[in-house]
Parts: structure tokens; sequence; C-alpha cells
């Protein structure tokens, strides 16, 4: 509802009567603060409205508008409070009145472009109430430099990657991806069309894990060893990192090259297919149960155009396919 427009007064013999009003999409809403009033009269025309009546005083109160648009009269309304005379007029046009009454001014919103803008060599610079002047090209750049560097993780950099290669490859890219990982039941994702046309793509679970179908009661059966040795005690009494049986002569600090081992893992950052196939299988393997069977159910349902970790909305139904705007989703023996 757009609120109270304008306020206006009426100087009549007496004291003075106020009237407001506002509008709706539909009406225009006339409140006139007469109190007590009696014997009104209203009365409607195209462009007009007229109202008259007795006031408490005895005097006689009259009101005559001559409007700024068109009314529908015979849907026109009015009722009679003790502190209001209140009347609602239905709009023809269903136009937002600027004002109440007169002739309003209709401008032409379209302006043509300034000539020093076409003729400039440089970027315009637009109206600002700021003294200092800023320069939209160079903070819309510096923005979507930000975006680029804001990477996500886990499963939202998963699916970004998947629906980029996937988005981005070829007709053979996206068959060996859907083919190979239906053949393979989720453990295998490839893009190479002409090894994976060959023959039938074979299940390679994680190591140490068992590869079975998302709706089993258990997915999968792990082979614990019992591989919990007790700690020899001189490690808990030493005051400093023990040192491992070598044989050689100089003796090695194992943390630190550990740490180094560690580093260069981290800085030999896969690429294209490889960091996919890398950071699929980090959330596949060390996922809980519930998370592979939403992957493996979710990416075949869905025919490898959708690829989710969460068993919860997954497990409810069907889950259907969403191939990438633009494309059309076909079985990778079409």
């Amino acid at each position: 509802m757009l609120r109270l427009q304008t306020e206006s007064q009426l100087c009549i013999s007496g004291p003075k009567i106020k009237y407001d009003w506002y509008q709706t999409e539909t009406h225009v809403v006339v409140t006139i603060l007469a109190k007590h009033s009696q014997d009104v009269k209203v009365e409607y025309g195209e462009r007009t409205l007229s109202v008259s009546a007795k006031l408490p005083s005895g005097n006689e109160y009259s009101l005559e508008l001559d409007l700024a648009h068109h009314l529908v009269t015979e849907q026109c309304s009015y009722k009679v409070a003790p502190s209001k005379i209140e009347i609602k007029l239905k709009k023809r046009d269903g136009l937002r009145w600027t004002v109440l009454e007169g002739n309003p001014e209709i401008e032409d919103t379209i302006q043509p472009i300034p000539r020093e803008f076409l003729q400039a060599d440089h970027p315009p610079k637009y109206p600002s109430s700021s003294k200092k002047s800023k320069d939209w090209d160079k903070m819309e750049k510096e923005i979507a430099k930000q975006e680029e560097e804001e990477k996500p993780e886990g499963e939202a950099a998963l699916n970004t990657l998947f629906q980029k290669i996937y988005g981005d490859g070829s007709d053979e890219v996206r068959r060996a991806m859907n083919k190979s990982f239906q053949e393979s039941g989720g453990t295998v994702l490839s893009t190479n069309w002409e090894e994976v046309a060959k023959k039938q793509v074979e299940r390679k679970p994680p190591d140490g894990m068992e590869w079975k179908k998302w709706d089993d009661y258990c997915e999968y059966d792990y082979e614990i060893e019992d591989t919990i040795q007790p700690i020899p005690r001189e490690f808990l009494q030493a005051d400093h990192p023990p040192k491992y049986p070598s044989s050689s002569k100089k003796s090695k600090d194992w943390d630190k090259m550990e740490k180094e081992i560690a580093k260069q893992e981290e800085e030999e950052k896969p690429e294209g297919e490889a960091a996919l196939n890398t950071l699929f299988q980090k959330i596949y393997g060390d996922g809980s149960d519930e998370v592979r069977r939403a992957m493996n159910k979710s990416f075949q349902e869905s025919g490898g155009t959708v690829l989710s970790t969460n068993w919860e909305e997954v497990a409810k139904k069907q889950v259907e396919r969403k191939p990438p705007d633009g494309m059309e989703w076909k079985k990778w023996d079409d």
C-alpha cells in the first residue's frame, strides 16, 4: 500500500477541516477529518468528487475536487464514522497517482545519451554525491578477481570442478565420465573415451574397502586388523622425540622429514582430471557410509549430472537428471 501522499486544508466559515489521501493498486482513499458529521452526500463524476455534510456546529461543509485521473463511478463508495468520512474511489486505469487534483504532467523518461558520453575516449563518470570520484570499471574488475580467488572447498569444490569438466567437455568426455562412473559403481571417473569405450570399466574401491550397492544394509565392509600396539615405555617417559631404529650412523630427524614430505605433497597440486579424481577419491574415501551411498545413488540415478553427499535428501526420492544449461542428457552408448 502506498501511504499518505499529501495533506490539504479547506477554509470555510468556522473551524478548518483537514483531509488527506492515500492509494493502493486499485483505489484512492480520501479521508475527511470531520467529526460527528450528518446528512453526508457524496457525488462521483468521471474526474470529479463532490462532498457535502452538516457539522455539529450547524455549519455546512462542502468539498469539490477536480481529480487527476478517471474513476469507475459505479464501484466507488463511502462510509461515515464518528471521527471521519472515508471515501473509496475506484481507479479506472490502475495508474499510480502522483497528485490527487489537477492534470499530472507526463514526462518523457527516455532521454537521449549525452553527446559527450558517445564521443568520450574514457568511461563516463556517473552522478554521485561523493566528493571523491570512483573508478567503477576498476572496482568491477577487483570484485571479479576476488570471486575467482574465493575457491570452494569440500563438496562445493568437487561439484564446481565436476560441472566445469562436464560442461566444457566434448560429447566423448561426457560419455566417458558417465560410462566409467556407472559401470564402476562410482569408484572410477574418467574422461578418456578411447580407453573407456573398449571394455567394461572395473570397480576400483579405495584400499581396504569392498564395493557394495548403495541400498545394501551395510554398503562397505572393512577388513580391520588389530594393528594397535602398546606404546613402548621409553617413548612415554622420554623428554625428547624418540629415535627410531636405523642402520645409519647419522641420526635422522624423522619429524622434520615427515613435515617436508607433507609440504611437498601440498605443493604438488594436481590439475584437470587428476584434480577431479583426487578430490573425488578423498571425499569418497574419507566420507561416512551415508556420504558414499548418497554419491553413488545421486550419480547413478541422475545419469552423471548430479553428485551429492547429502543422504537425507537423496534417500527421499529418485534423483532427477540436471544436465548443464543448453545440453541434453543421453545414454553413453547412444
